[in-house]
């Protein structure tokens, strides 16, 4: 345990002298910091006065008895044992005392030290572990908005943690419905994601991660490599385990990549679709989807919309799902017109038909085969968000 003042925890010793005092048939309990003063206490009003007990304690690192008959020499104290509280280190910087005859509380008094000293080594460890969260979420902060001007900043806080990233890396972000249904995500634990997350300790010192918006962002260092087998099938894993989805980015070389990859990251969450699974920009497929929703973004959602409802307005709503259902297949079969009509069970002829009475309805017969691809792949993502 590292060294600590026992004041930052004054509110929470004393919570504990009063609990405790229950389970040792209400005896005084006092607690005092490294100066001999009593910091908290069952009797209140001591707070604050000096106990020359706890100053022996202090000062010879040894426990110190005191008797009725000795009460002479130890100013603002009581009969009973005075038990010293040590660090890491063997020193000593707070003293427990408890009130009573030696044959009543010596026992009691060596086990009230042990759990003195374990309540307040998790109390620093839980200070500890706010400390690097809160240091982790200003870092990664400071990567995905990649400001050059924060370098200095950067490396300060990097070398505080203990973390260095090693590129290329990728940005990934991953929710599942139990954080997104938790009271508090915000609170979200290091060691709940470390549980949930096949411990990230093996990243430790290459990674960054937080938790923010019920999200985990990461910024994974690669460690020189193209990419991760065994990491992206843990990934996987998880999320199959967790039902969350989880989204990673294209490599990026630098810094200055990395809030390109965020957006990446940030806008795979959002595609429409199943709620879990593994999207991968590396992928073909969700790398056109990328895109395509990227120009739905950027001002051609106005454009789809208009397509779909004139389209809608010629033809029915119903003929206008069956035809946009056909085409999808049709497209993620290849394009090729056995494969797709052998998965809708039609005939090749119908499938045929069906993709030109859609081209018809979407004024696109005289568009290139590119073209009308990319406008009805468009009109695919925007309505299976809009569902």
């Amino acid at each position: 345990m590292s060294r600590l003042d026992i004041h930052e925890f004054t509110h929470l010793v004393q919570d504990f002298v009063e609990a405790t005092s229950q389970l040792v048939s209400g005896r005084i309990i006092n607690i005092m910091d490294a100066n001999g003063i009593i910091v908290a206490s069952t009797e209140k009003s001591r707070v604050g006065d000096f106990h020359q007990g706890a100053w022996e304690v202090i000062r010879t690192g040894k426990p110190v008895q005191i008797h009725k008959e000795d009460l002479e020499r130890y100013a603002g104290s009581r009969e009973g044992f005075n038990m010293p509280i040590t660090d890491e280190k063997g020193e000593v910087f707070a003293v427990v005392g408890m009130f009573g005859e030696e044959a009543e509380v010596r026992d009691a008094a060596n086990l009230l030290r042990v759990y003195v000293t374990q309540f307040l080594k998790t109390q620093l460890e839980n200070r500890e572990k706010a400390y690097m969260r809160d240091m982790r979420g200003r870092l990664l902060d400071l990567y995905l908005l990649g400001d050059p001007d924060n370098i200095e900043t950067i490396l300060q806080i990097q070398a505080a943690v203990g973390v260095r990233l090693r590129y290329p890396v990728q940005v990934l972000i991953a929710d599942s419905k139990a954080w997104l249904a938790s009271e508090n995500p915000e609170q979200a634990d290091v060691e709940k994601v470390h549980h949930l997350l096949w411990s990230l300790e093996t990243y430790a010192e290459t990674d960054i991660y937080a938790i923010k918006d019920s999200h985990l962002i990461w910024i994974h260092s690669l460690q020189g490599k193209a990419w991760d087998q065994s990491f992206e099938e843990r990934l996987k894993t998880y999320a199959e385990a967790q039902n969350a989805r989880v989204s990673v980015s294209s490599r990026c070389n630098g810094m200055e990549s990395i809030p390109e990859g965020y957006k990446e990251a940030k806008l795979l969450q959002r595609l429409p679709g199943e709620h879990g699974g593994l999207l991968r920009m590396q992928d073909p497929d969700i790398r056109v989807r990328y895109f395509l929703n990227r120009i739905l973004a950027h001002g051609g959602e106005a454009y789809t919309r208009e397509l779909y409802e004139k389209a809608v307005e010629s033809i029915g709503r119903k003929q206008m799902e069956l035809l946009l259902e056909t085409a999808a297949v049709y497209y993620r079969a290849g394009g090729s017109v056995r494969t797709a009509s052998e998965l809708l069970h039609i005939h090749k002829n119908t499938l045929q038909y069906r993709l030109g009475h859609l081209y018809e309805a979407l004024k696109l017969e005289g568009t290139s085969a590119f073209g009308r691809e990319l406008f009805i792949r468009m009109l695919e993502e925007w309505h299976s968000e809009k569902k």
